[in-house]
């Protein structure tokens, strides 16, 4: 199967790349807990059900959560997926070193307790209704980006190759261009998937010859600063800016950390 997004992904990990085709090639190969149907209901997906009060999941109270994760479920390499998995990923997201985009998912967090392998029980800072992660909450291999938290996170080769769950595997991939996937044949879905190779194809262009390189407003100090107003480029037939967003600074990390995105074309300027 060929698709063609408007727009060709830069990254492979949803934590870190900043544009919707980020997120939705890094789905081909991650995975959430659960997902959406397109009736707008839950759907498990790594995990084993949707919590609820009537299945013991879910607190009165909203202040916990217990997840119930599949067993069986494999990453690419063969490694078994665990609840170590889950608990690491909040972690890395929840890093403000880590500058993930995602970070907002975890922060109502104040705690995941191990019950088992395969459950656990995630403990809110306070009663609420956003109990799950989220489309983009796909869940990271421990095994694979432990030494990369932190101001390392965007140095984890598994940025571009990734690692995961998911129905198909990475074969190629070119940063600004093309994904290719192969399938995954010990995928957790029976009789899934149904193809058995995808490639997502961006139909933006490269960026023009005249195109400024990407710079930073030299007036802007991280530390002075609250947020960081980013404004990132996608180029397509009209050379047009795609989006921009306003994000958090608690550290120069978090500056040098989006610098390093790659193929990242971005401005930025302070906020007070």
């Amino acid at each position: 199967m060929r698709l063609l997004y408007w727009s060709a992904p830069m990254i492979l990990n949803a934590h870190l790349g900043f544009s919707m085709p980020d997120a939705a090639a890094a789905r081909v190969v991650s995975e959430p807990l659960i997902s959406i149907d397109p009736e707008g209901d839950f759907i498990p997906i790594l995990a084993e059900e949707i919590p609820s009060v009537e299945n013991g999941g879910r607190a009165r109270d909203g202040t916990w959560t217990i997840w119930r994760l599949k067993q069986g479920v494999v990453w690419h390499d063969g490694t078994p997926f665990t609840a170590a998995d889950v608990i690491f990923t909040w972690e890395f997201a929840a890093d403000p070193a880590t500058a993930a985009v995602t970070r907002g998912l975890f922060e109502n967090i104040r705690r995941i307790d191990k019950l088992d392998d395969h459950t656990i029980k995630v403990v809110f800072t306070e009663p609420t209704p956003v109990w799950y992660f989220g489309e983009r909450g796909h869940i990271l291999p421990k095994h694979l980006f432990a030494e990369y938290k932190g101001a390392n996170a965007r140095n984890a080769p598994y940025n571009l190759k990734p690692v995961g769950t998911g129905p198909y595997k990475i074969v190629a991939f070119k940063p600004g261009d093309m994904a290719l996937f192969e399938i995954n044949p010990h995928y957790h879905v029976p009789n899934r998937p149904f193809f058995d190779t995808v490639e997502l194809k961006g139909a933006g262009m490269p960026p023009p010859p005249h195109a400024p390189s990407s710079r930073m407003e030299s007036s802007i100090s991280p530390r002075s600063a609250r947020s960081i107003r980013m404004s990132w480029s996608g180029w397509n037939n009209r050379g047009a800016r795609v989006c921009s967003a306003l994000l958090p600074v608690d550290s120069s990390r978090t500056f040098s950390s989006i610098a390093r995105t790659p193929g990242l074309r971005w401005m930025a300027s302070a906020a007070a």
